[in-house]
């Protein structure tokens, strides 16, 4: 729901973006949000990738964050962040979140900005 909110918003300011397809070994995939693109045009990435998966994107994507400014989109649903994730933080300038819960439970440990 988040990566299409965030499409329809972007359409609507008129902001281009691309879609860049990642395929989370633990999810059936099933449903499509939009075209997907190879490339990585732009200078933001906003990478909608939970911090459990994010070392199988990373590792698959390994230039994408390079030379960009990048923002996760985490929803996080429990009051402590695992401490062995604590390096995905190193991968991003700042994390978005969908509630003052996932806010309050990641910015405890956060060593950047979560809006």
């Amino acid at each position: 729901m988040a990566v299409r909110n965030q499409i329809r918003e972007l359409k609507e300011v008129k902001i281009p973006y691309v879609l860049n397809n990642f395929e989370d070994p633990g999810s059936e995939n099933i449903e499509k949000v939009g075209e997907f693109s190879i490339n990585n045009p732009y200078k933001v990435n906003v990478v909608h990738v939970n911090s459990d998966q994010l070392h199988v994107f990373a590792e698959d994507k390994k230039n994408y964050f390079l030379d960009r400014y990048n923002i996760g989109y985490w929803v996080w649903e429990l009051p402590s962040f695992p401490k062995e994730w604590y390096d995905r933080f190193e991968l991003f300038n700042e994390i978005w979140v969908p509630s003052k819960f996932a806010m309050d439970a990641i910015s405890r440990v956060s060593p950047i900005p979560v809006l």
